[in-house]
């Protein structure tokens, strides 16, 4: 059967995950170790991304993994409708975007460094309810800001006109834009926010190409002071003016698409050769760890009472590039997209993912690994009722930038190993 095996005597009653005979002899249940792995690294298909709220943009390249880019699309929605500027004059218009609390990459988290992007105008809808995935290409015409650099600071207060506001990035769009929205052509725009967004369809944030930029940074994509901001004066009525502002915000009615790109020119994480004793993992849709289990038809007609999957972590990164806390499996579907496996979509529903498993753990032998709770999945493929054989580990989330580096099959220690307990049935 090409597996090994220990078999006890006495009778007992189970209580593993997935036993199904309330009572049964001892001498039925089987456990192994021993069953080979096939463990290879491949580019993670691209992740749906109109659920994410979070905007992504930054860049890094990392000596392993290479370069790493991300960007996104986003539009705006109306604080009020039917409104107008009269008698207005126009004086800056501006992009903010609010720093979330984690999710950064980079030396954002130690000691920042300046950050180059560029803003443009997206010049075709997007689309409420349409599914967008991160390799996504949406038109873009006019830059609205070019080369513009600073030092991001997710900690700090930032002071507008004299009232401290939370942490958050300012950047000056191009005038031109801001006078269009003070006095647009037709005020029709103005009418409802679909009228609004057909006007102007979003922005696309991204780094600058050939920039030095060395983190990815996240936004909090529904929150108030993720905005874009209309600045104008008007007559006070006493021949002097009064500065006022008009802001269009993204709380709700507003849609946003991250996009990543990885090159991985120069690396060889990608190779798979058969002397290698490491596989690769990185979020943003760049790498995911194929699991594959050649022998489990060998086992026949069986009843898999507990099943953990354990791979080592190599290397457990540092302040800059810290290693993901926590990895999720999934299953190939006929249409090449992954999705979350059984075991995944089981403590979800029980509101506790730690059922499944997949956190980083120090071992009793003080090694690094992700055990991993795989019973609902095995049954699965061992009953024929999966598209392929084999799993594919990832950071939980597509958004989540952290990588790793993790044994396999070949290391001489700290191999990655199945232990399974399952019963033969006849």
């Amino acid at each position: 059967m090409g597996v090994g095996c220990l078999t006890l005597a006495g009778c007992s009653k189970s209580t593993e995950i997935g036993l199904s005979l309330v009572e049964q002899e001892r001498s039925d249940i089987i456990l192994t170790d021993t069953l080979p792995l096939g463990l290879t690294t491949i580019q993670t298909p691209p992740s749906e991304m109109q659920a994410f709220s979070s905007l992504v943009c930054g860049a890094y390249t990392d000596p392993i993994f290479g370069k790493t880019t991300a960007g996104t699309y986003l539009n705006f929605r109306l604080t009020s409708t039917n409104v107008s500027f009269p008698d207005a004059t126009f004086d800056s218009l501006v992009l903010s975007l609010a720093y979330e609390v984690r999710g950064h990459y980079g030396d954002i988290l130690t000691t920042p460094t300046a950050q180059t992007w560029d803003v443009y105008r997206v010049t075709e809808p997007i689309v409420e309810g349409q599914t967008y995935y991160s390799n996504t290409t949406l038109t873009t015409g006019t830059a609205l800001a070019s080369g513009v650099s600073f030092t991001p600071n997710y900690k700090d207060s930032v002071s507008v006109q004299g009232t401290l506001l939370a942490p958050h990035v300012r950047i000056r769009l191009d005038d031109a834009l801001g006078k269009e929205l003070l006095d647009p052509t037709d005020n029709s725009i103005y009418n409802s926010n679909s009228d609004f967004k057909q006007f102007f369809n979003g922005i696309y944030i991204k780094p600058t190409a050939g920039a030095t930029n060395s983190s990815i940074i996240r936004f909090r994509g529904r929150d108030l002071q993720t905005k874009v901001t209309l600045y104008y004066s008007e007559p006070d009525g006493n021949g002097g003016t009064v500065q006022r502002t008009f802001e269009y915000l993204r709380d709700e009615d507003a849609e946003q698409v991250a996009v990543f790109d990885h090159d991985y020119t120069g690396t060889t994480i990608l190779d798979n050769n058969s002397t290698d004793s490491v596989v690769y993992v990185q979020g943003l849709d760049g790498t995911s760890l194929k699991v594959e289990f050649p022998d489990i038809s060998n086992l026949g007609n069986v009843i898999v009472n507990k099943a953990e999957l354990f791979i080592y972590a190599v290397d457990t990164g540092n302040l800059e590039f810290p290693i993901p806390i926590q990895l999720t499996a999934k299953q190939k579907n006929a249409d090449g997209t992954l999705s979350k496996t059984k075991d995944v979509l089981n403590s979800e529903s029980r509101g506790n993912i730690l059922l499944f498993g997949g956190i980083i753990t120090l071992t009793e032998t003080n090694d690094w690994g992700f055990p991993i709770r795989i019973e609902e999945f095995l049954q699965e493929l061992i009953d024929g009722d999966l598209y392929e054989n084999a799993m594919y580990l990832l950071p939980i989330l597509a958004i989540e930038p952290e990588r790793v580096i993790l044994t396999n099959q070949q290391r001489s220690t700290l191999k990655a190993k199945l232990s399974l307990t399952y019963t033969k049935i006849d």
